[in-house]
């Protein structure tokens, strides 16, 4: 009877270990240093993220869940912001589609957000 072939090297857990923890260091050393960090990987932090990239500035996330699960939310829409100062909802209030809920308080209403994002963005400035 031949001989079994190796197809394994012989290293136990620790070894492996080490390996995938090398390599990640060697990944997150890359970011270490990035002008951006943003804690959560929600659909926040990602659109954050990625506001940040097209700068040009390196950004980091980091999220505690290692798997996605994608979904939808169906419309139509409704984004409230809370503004720290008064003013800023006032300012915000008289923008086209903005509903003012309270002192700082206000709201969008929509039926895709990514437009009713954007379009509230770039007219608040």
């Amino acid at each position: 009877m031949p001989a079994k072939k190796k197809i394994f090297a012989s290293v136990g857990e620790t070894e492996i270990t080490r390996a995938i923890v090398d390599e990640f260091t060697k990944q997150f050393h890359e970011y270490v240093e990035s002008d951006c960090l943003i804690v959560g990987g929600g659909p926040s932090g990602l659109m954050l993220g990625a506001e940040v990239a097209k700068k040009g500035k390196k950004v980091l996330i980091v999220e505690r869940i290692d798997r996605f699960t994608p979904y939808k939310v169906p419309s139509p829409y409704e984004i409230k912001l809370e503004f720290y100062e008064a003013g800023s909802a006032e300012k915000a209030a008289k923008i086209s589609g903005v509903n003012r809920l309270d002192d700082r308080t206000i709201q969008l209403n929509g039926d895709d957000l990514s437009l009713l994002w954007k379009r509230f963005t770039s007219k608040y400035q």
